[in-house]
C-alpha cells in the first residue's frame, strides 16, 4: 500500500495507471481522487505537485466538460475545458485506478505523456 502524499502522485501513480493500462484490452484508464469530504474527482491528469498540495485537473462533476473552439485549440488549448482543483494530501483518503470504455477526451494523462 502506498501513502498518499507527493512522492505517489510525482512518482508511483503514473507506475500504477502503466501497469492498469497494459491489462486494460483497449479501455481507458480512470484515475478517481476521494477525498474525507465525500468528494469523488475524476482526473485528467496531475498538473503540479507540491510538499503539502496538488493541482488535479478533473472532469467536471455536472454535465461534460466543454469542448473548446478549432479557434481556441489553434491557439493552444487543450481539446476540452476542465475543472482545476487544488488539494492538499491530507484531503485525499483513497485514489482508485479502474478501467472504462474510451470516450473522447476520457482517461488519465501520465506525466510522461505531458513533458512530450
Amino acid at each position: 500500500m502506498h501513502v498518499i502524499d507527493r512522492h505517489f502522485f510525482e512518482h508511483l501513480l503514473d507506475e500504477e495507471v502503466g501497469g492498469k493500462a497494459q491489462q486494460a484490452a483497449g479501455r481507458a484508464v480512470v484515475v478517481t481522487v476521494h477525498t474525507k469530504h465525500g468528494q469523488a474527482l475524476i482526473a485528467k491528469q496531475v498538473v503540479r505537485v507540491e510538499d503539502g498540495y496538488m493541482v488535479l485537473a478533473i472532469y467536471p462533476n455536472r454535465g461534460k466538460p466543454r469542448v473548446t473552439s478549432r479557434e481556441e485549440r489553434k491557439q493552444g488549448a487543450p481539446d476540452i475545458d476542465l475543472d482545476l482543483i487544488v488539494i492538499p494530501y491530507s484531503a485525499i483518503i483513497s485514489v482508485a485506478i479502474s478501467t472504462e470504455m474510451p470516450t473522447t477526451g476520457t482517461g488519465f494523462v501520465p506525466s510522461q505523456a505531458r513533458r512530450d
